[in-house]
């Protein structure tokens, strides 16, 4: 069932990961990462996602190139790989997409309208939730270690 040019059966496409990146990731990145944004690029920051379908997309991988630099995003189809089924040690994979699949959800949107704006409601209210970010920030940087003790093994629901 197509819902829209966003979602097909539920599952993001990757128009809407790249509506997604340039309508709130990349604006906030500017905010928080300003000192290291300087025409239209950041510096020094890598941007690291998995194998996911709309990660692969064409745009997706030119937006991310042109802002990070091809030598600066890490994933399937760049210049620097991310293996498959590899361990993924972000915030949004042990943190944002469970809150906000449980948020969004929690009265299930009627329409694609009403989804897409329960995830602007959703991504605004947690940009007042800082020490929530925080959290979830150091609970990336502790998957991390665990990973690094386990050579690069699986942490998920193993203790972590």
């Amino acid at each position: 069932m197509i819902l829209g040019p966003y979602f097909f059966d539920g599952n993001v496409t990757g128009i809407a990961y790249l509506w997604m990146l340039n309508e709130f990731v990349l604006p906030q990145m500017v905010v928080q990462f300003g000192n290291q944004y300087w025409e239209g690029h950041f510096r020094n920051l890598w941007w690291v996602q998995d194998g996911a379908t709309p990660h692969r997309v064409i745009e997706v991988r030119d937006r991310l190139n042109d802002v990070f630099g091809h030598n600066r995003v890490v994933g399937l189809g760049h210049d620097v790989e991310w293996p498959t089924r590899s361990p993924d040690l972000t915030p949004c994979y042990f943190f944002l997409w469970g809150y906000l699949k449980n948020r969004v959800f929690a009265n299930p949107p009627r329409t694609i309208d009403d989804l897409r704006q329960k995830i602007i409601n959703e991504f605004k209210a947690l940009q007042q939730q800082q020490d929530m970010i925080r959290n979830a920030v150091r609970g990336m940087q502790q998957q991390a270690l665990l990973c690094i003790e386990r050579n690069g093994g699986h942490v998920e629901g193993q203790g972590a």
